[in-house]
């Protein structure tokens, strides 16, 4: 239902006590309509609304407001003005951000939400005008002093205009409506052992990375095509297969007998086909891939579906933040024990402890993936092993990921111009490493050519 609220008795009222435009004062009043084409409340659960002078101040105490908006049944939102009694001008800003994106003042931080400003046309009658905030002007932020706001049609900046009179709210923009983030269903027969991930549009990133190296700001809208990933991590005798059938020639390494040893964990050789391979390089894990008529996944695809598409979860359950109790992460054996010079990050034990009794075993486990498991039915996402991707290390402000718009279309940055090539990224936990890890946005840079206990590979399939 839409909402109106009207002018009081103060000279300028931006929220009074909630009417019908029908039984609306007869004093001059403009009532405001807002709305949006984006998703709610995936890009913006928060409305703040600003009445601003000729100076760009707030035109008065009450001129400053936030709004609930988080969910489609609140669009189009509405509300009275009352124009000052000197008759000035006034303008409108509206903006719609998520809560998850607010600084310590409690307003939007960063230019992860949409902006508009327009001008208030003189009236001495009830006069219903409308304000759009598109979500082709996502990111590009409004300035009163250059008098500027986002123009939809370019989604560049263009001079103010005066907000147009409409008819009624029928004739705003409806949420959910812009077509690029329209999802995208795979097409063709799914690849058994494969999950169909529908394209769609997300905020790739999140601010506060905790991960010691790649920061996951700034975020950058983007929009990705349908495609198939493997519903499991690959294992051992899914690989040992490639090898017999001489679809790949490299092997990883195998298993040590001696479970102190530095390859005591390694999973190929080891007596369980079941279990995910590890100690893979990134060379062989794209083979492997590409001998089955796949491919590694990008960044985007994998940060996507981890996340729940346009959830946008923190993790591949949900938010709890109790970590150790949903995935396979924090299991290693702790360095004293094993004491052959791995470095401190690769033997954190702090999950094994199930309960006061009960000790959980270390290394990567096989099929049950217990709540780590995505809406789709992706398993062991958010730990277990972490996952080679297809792109090179490049922090998001690398002009890898800003080719100039402002929404990047199927990205994979394969070429940094901030480090080494030698260098690139895993995503997701692992059984070796902090639960922190485990947030979906987190990235985790390591070298392509080594094999690591806790990297293992799952393959993508474009559809």
């Amino acid at each position: 239902m839409k909402r109106w609220l009207c002018g009081g008795t103060m000279a300028l009222s931006l929220f009074g006590s909630a009417c019908d435009p029908d039984e609306a004062p007869a004093r001059a009043q403009w009532v405001v309509v807002i709305g949006t084409d984006a998703s709610v409340p995936q890009f913006g659960d928060r409305l703040l609304v600003e009445i601003l002078d000729s100076s760009g101040e707030a035109a008065c105490d009450g001129c400053r407001r936030q709004l609930t908006a988080a969910s489609a049944s609140a669009w189009p939102l509405s509300f009275g003005i009352v124009p000052k009694e000197n008759g000035d001008s006034l303008w409108i800003r509206a903006t719609l951000y998520r809560t998850d994106h607010t600084g310590n003042d409690g307003l939007p931080q960063g230019l992860t939400h949409i902006e508009a400003l327009g001008q208030l046309p003189q009236t001495d009658s009830l006069l219903q005008v409308g304000l759009e905030l598109r979500m082709d002007c996502f990111g590009v932020p409004t300035d009163f002093g250059a008098a500027t706001s986002c123009d939809p049609a370019t989604g560049t900046s263009a001079p103010i205009a005066v907000l147009r009179e409409i008819g009624s709210a029928v004739e705003m923009v409806a949420t959910d409506s812009w077509p690029a983030a329209q999802p995208v269903d795979c097409s063709g027969a799914l690849p058994d052992g494969m999950v169909c991930v529908p394209g769609g549009v997300f905020l790739l990133g999140g601010l506060m990375s905790l991960a010691f190296s790649n920061s996951t700001e700034p975020e950058h809208l983007t929009k990705l095509s349908p495609y198939a990933l493997d519903a499991n991590e690959l294992t051992v005798g899914e690989l040992r297969q490639l090898v017999l059938d001489g679809t790949i020639d490299s092997l990883p390494l195998s298993q040590d007998p001696d479970p102190k040893a530095k390859n005591g964990a390694c999973t190929y050789d080891g007596g369980n086909d079941a279990l995910p391979v590890n100690c893979i390089n990134r060379d062989l894990a794209r083979a492997a891939c590409e001998a089955q008529g796949k491919r590694l996944p990008t960044e985007a695809e994998w940060e996507f579906a981890a996340g729940n598409r346009t959830r946008e979860t923190s993790y591949s359950w949900g938010e709890d933040d109790d970590v150790c109790a949903h995935a396979v992460v924090a299991r290693g054996r702790g360095v004293l024990e094993l004491n052959i010079g791995i470095p401190d990050h690769e033997e954190v034990d702090v999950c094994r402890a199930a309960s006061s009794e009960e000790v959980l075993p270390w290394g990567p486990v096989a099929n049950d993936a217990g709540d780590d498991v995505t809406d789709l039915g992706l398993r062991h996402m958010s730990g277990n092993l972490s996952e080679w991707v297809a792109d090179a290390v490049a922090d998001y402000d690398d002009p890898c990921w800003n080719p100039g718009s402002h929404l990047l279309v199927d990205p994979i940055c394969t070429v940094s111009t901030t480090t080494s090539s030698n260098i690139t990224i895993t995503r997701g936990g692992r059984w070796t490493m902090l639960p922190f890890l485990a947030r979906v946005v987190e990235r985790n840079a390591v070298s392509v050519g080594n094999e690591w206990l806790g990297v293992g590979v799952r393959c993508a399939q474009s559809m």
